[in-house]
């Protein structure tokens, strides 16, 4: 055996033990290198997701995290840990809302690690172009995860639209989420495409069969209370 070959081995052996496969064979010290490792991964994945942890069967949250740690992360920064699990987890787990409340956790916590912008202008201009900012995101969940108040009837909640809004407020620095009506979020959705609030809003009032110029009278004020919180720029 080369000495190439000889450090794949090596490297292979390492990922073994810390990932729990050959542990049997592993020295004493392995075992305790890969029981740290297994409850580091283990508590800043819980701190990430402390509403998702409780609804998870303990056998099936073990196994997700031990499973992961297998995977193995890619990111260098341990804050984007979660985001990594998210993705590996979002279609292991056996709850129907699992998708939904592991995105609205994480952006949580993506948002707070965002830096708010300072607007170049002091109000909107309803005919220059306009989009969603970096602090604020829009999805459209199939299950209400956004009410933390009822963590405990999730699993038998109704699949159903619930277009949302979540931003980080400028002056508090906290994640606020907002839902929004589907006209909303449409025309949100077109000002991520960079196009002017004016132009957004005529299109998705002609999708609705509406008045332009009546629906503008309604969306404007609201668009320019967004501008003001930096959820648009």
């Amino acid at each position: 055996m080369n000495a190439t070959q000889h450090e794949q081995s090596v490297q292979r052996r390492f990922t073994d033990i810390i990932s729990g496969r050959g542990i049997e064979s592993a020295s004493r010290h392995h075992k305790v290198y890969n029981r740290l490792l297994f409850y580091r991964f283990e508590e800043v994945i819980e701190n990430a997701f402390a509403r998702l942890r409780p609804l998870v069967e303990p056998h099936e949250w073990n196994s997700l995290i031990a499973g992961f740690i297998q995977h193995g992360g890619r990111s260098p920064y341990i804050w984007q840990l979660p985001n990594e699990f998210r993705k590996y987890a979002a279609d292991k787990i056996a709850l129907p809302f699992a998708r939904d409340l592991l995105w609205f956790e994480w952006i949580e916590i993506e948002l707070m690690m965002q830096k708010p912008r300072e607007q170049q202008a002091k109000t909107l201009r309803w005919n220059r172009p306009a989009t969603l900012s970096p602090t604020a995101r829009i999805k459209k969940l199939a299950y209400p995860v956004h009410d933390k108040g009822s963590d405990a009837s999730l699993p038998t909640a109704q699949k159903a639209a619930y277009p949302l809004l979540v931003y980080l407020e400028p002056e508090t620095h906290r994640v606020m989420f907002l839902e929004i009506t589907p006209f909303m979020y449409k025309v949100l959705k077109s000002l991520k495409k960079k196009t002017t609030p004016k132009e957004a809003v005529r299109l998705v009032a002609k999708a609705y069969g509406e008045k332009s110029g009546e629906v503008s009278e309604i969306i404007r004020p609201v668009l320019e209370r967004f501008y003001a919180l930096g959820i648009l720029i």
